[in-house]
C-alpha cells in the first residue's frame, strides 16, 4: 500500500509570542492503526528542567493513565535518571498526556509553550532513531549527547500489545486522522 503524510507548518508573530501552526493529513492507504502522530524538535544542550499542566506526575499513556491526575508538575532533565527508569529495551517512555501548557528551562532561558488542544508531550534525552536502534540502556549511555528531543503528539496508541495479552482496547487505539495544532511559544521573562 502507498501512503504519505502531507504536512504544513506556518509561523506568525504577535507581541512577544510566536504561533506555530502544524497540520498533518494522512494520504493514501494507511495502516488502520498507527503508533503515534506528532512532531519532534531537537533542543540545544543545556536543558535543565521541564514542567507541564496535564496528567502526571509520571508518564501516562492512553491505556495506562488510571494512577495519573491533572495538575502542574515539574521534573529535572537528567539523562542518568531517565536511563534508570527506561524499560529493559530502550524506548520512548515519558509521555505526559492531556497537556495544555508546558515549559522547558535551559541554561539560557525558560520557554513556555501553550497548545491549542490537549496533546501528549515527551522530553527524551536521545533521538527517536537512537532509541530504535539501541538494544540496551548502556548502548545509549555510551553515545555523545545530541540534545533533548521535545515530542508533541496529537495521536498516541496505547501501550498494551498482543505480545503477552490482548491487544489495546479500541478506545485507546490511534488511527491515522488529520491533525491541526497551534503551539504558542514565548520566552519567560
Amino acid at each position: 500500500a502507498t501512503w504519505q503524510l502531507d504536512t504544513h507548518a506556518s509561523l506568525s508573530a504577535a507581541d512577544s509570542r510566536v504561533d506555530l501552526r502544524l497540520r498533518a493529513t494522512p494520504v493514501g492507504q494507511w495502516p488502520a492503526i498507527i503508533p503515534r502522530l506528532g512532531w519532534a524538535w531537537t533542543l540545544p544542550e543545556g536543558v535543565l528542567e521541564w514542567a507541564w499542566q496535564g496528567l502526571g506526575p509520571g508518564p501516562s499513556y492512553p491505556d495506562m493513565a488510571e494512577g495519573a491526575w491533572m495538575g502542574t508538575f515539574a521534573e529535572p532533565a537528567d539523562r542518568q535518571a531517565w536511563l534508570s527508569h527506561s524499560p529493559l529495551k530502550p524506548q520512548e517512555c515519558s509521555l505526559r498526556q492531556h497537556v495544555t501548557r508546558f515549559a522547558v528551562r535551559t541554561s539560557a532561558a525558560t520557554w513556555v509553550f501553550t497548545a491549542s488542544q490537549p496533546v501528549g508531550v515527551s522530553l527524551v534525552p536521545y533521538s527517536v532513531e537512537a532509541l530504535s536502534t539501541a538494544n540496551h540502556a548502556w548502548e545509549l549511555a555510551q553515545q555523545p549527547p545530541s540534545g533533548w528531543q521535545l515530542i508533541v503528539d496529537t495521536h498516541h496508541h496505547g501501550i498494551g500489545s498482543r505480545s503477552c495479552g490482548p491487544d489495546v482496547l479500541p478506545a485507546f487505539q490511534a488511527h491515522p486522522t488529520a491533525s491541526d495544532l497551534t503551539v504558542s511559544l514565548r520566552q519567560w521573562a
